[in-house]
């Protein structure tokens, strides 16, 4: 009979787990920000950022996102990803103080995480490397066909 602790170790499904609600918060917070452009413009504005800039974090955050719910460029957009999360933190909550920069401080090292860990095995991106001996042990790190 298995122990109680051996049914509880997957952490392939603990990365899953971790990326898909990362991803639906980002989703949700890119897709709230074009839902109202104006207004997300505007506070850019007040920050010292142009349309553009607002403009390419919203996408940033739907693409990066739904990366992140179905594993799929995750690396790629995870580093984008912190990277928003950083100039968030610095612009934004910082200057309010640390307890405003906690969720901002969470999503980027959740970021990091899978900037540093890849999809995981519960990925779309696995499917395209059945083949691959650099993913056969399942946690597919998206560095496929990558030099090292």
């Amino acid at each position: 009979m298995k122990s109680i602790r051996h049914h509880f170790h997957s952490p392939a499904l603990g990365l899953f787990i971790i990326r898909f609600v990362a991803g639906v918060i980002f989703l949700y917070e890119g897709i709230q920000k074009l839902n109202d452009m104006h207004g997300t413009i505007a506070f850019f504005a007040s920050l010292g950022f142009g349309a553009f800039f607002a403009w390419l974090v919203a996408i940033i955050e739907i693409l990066g996102g739904a990366s992140l719910i179905l594993g799929l460029w995750s690396k790629f957009f995870s580093f984008l990803l912190a990277i928003t999360m950083i100039v968030a933190i610095i612009k934004v909550t910082g200057p309010v103080g640390i307890e405003m920069s906690f969720a901002p401080l969470l999503l980027l090292s959740v970021a990091i995480a899978v900037l540093f860990s890849g999809c995981g095995a519960y990925s779309i991106c696995r499917f395209g490397h059945r083949n691959c001996n650099e993913c056969a042990d399942g946690t597919c790190g998206c560095a496929h066909g990558m030099k090292k």
